[in-house]
């Protein structure tokens, strides 16, 4: 079914979502401080991103936090061979290719397993994940956007979701989780921005729930020294500083 651009859409595969010809964040975020003009621009000539291995392990973190059923089935495999030009390696590599997989190194898988057990330890984010009327990766997509966006496209994939509203956005980071590197983090790096725009979106493809109080929060899991996490909720006046 062909769906015009000029409707809201929560998407029932990732596939759709990927196929959809609306921007996400990490596209917008590049234009960010910038002129309307710099921002049609990088809208229309969107950056490639190629991961790095830190971008690498925060994805292969929030699947196996989000979609744990799918990560070593159809996703990813791991090697205990680290030197690439051993035989063992490379069959390995060529098992993975053939099944459509990514190789990781056991390392980073350990090291993925020991940040995902930090996570379900956190009081807040294992309960929001066990409760009845959760969704994760969740992607949506509308348009236009009239304040923030016009004209344009948008379209954001919620971490966790529920139907009260509760959005949390996982974030995985090396830096320390105290208050000051939080609160520099998430202005920084404008996850605030990216919250709100989602808010957004929300309200325009499940405007049911924009009767109920909102509930933003980010989920913070260390991937360097001890594997802390701390769940952070954004308060009124963090929402209305991104908003602006």
């Amino acid at each position: 079914m062909t769906h015009p651009l000029n409707v809201v859409r929560e998407f029932a595969t990732d596939a759709d979502y990927r196929a959809d010809p609306g921007f996400n964040f990490s596209t917008i975020k590049a234009a960010i401080g910038g002129s309307m003009s710099d921002l049609r621009h990088t809208l229309d000539n969107p950056p490639v991103w190629k991961p790095s291995p830190a971008m690498q392990l925060g994805t292969l973190v929030h699947e196996m936090c989000l979609e744990p059923a799918s990560v070593w089935v159809d996703k990813y495999a791991y090697t205990e061979e680290t030197d690439r030009r051993r035989k063992a390696y490379k069959e390995d590599k060529a098992e993975a290719e053939a099944a459509g997989k990514v190789l990781l190194s056991v390392d980073m898988k350990y090291k993925a397993d020991g940040i995902v057990d930090a996570c379900f330890r956190n009081p807040y984010f294992r309960g929001a994940m066990a409760a009845d009327n959760v969704s994760t990766e969740v992607g949506m997509a509308c348009t236009p956007m009239p304040v923030l966006l016009p004209g344009y496209r948008i379209k954001g994939k919620y971490d966790v979701l529920t139907d009260d509203s509760i959005m949390i956005d996982l974030k995985t980071t090396s830096e320390p989780l105290d208050i000051d590197s939080l609160s520099r983090q998430i202005v920084n790096r404008n996850y605030h921005v990216q919250q709100a725009l989602y808010w957004h979106i929300l309200r325009l493809v499940r405007p049911e729930l924009a009767e109920h109080p909102t509930h933003m929060a980010w989920m913070f899991a260390r991937t360097e020294g001890a594997l802390d996490t701390v769940y952070v909720v954004a308060d009124d006046e963090m929402v209305a500083h991104a908003e602006a």
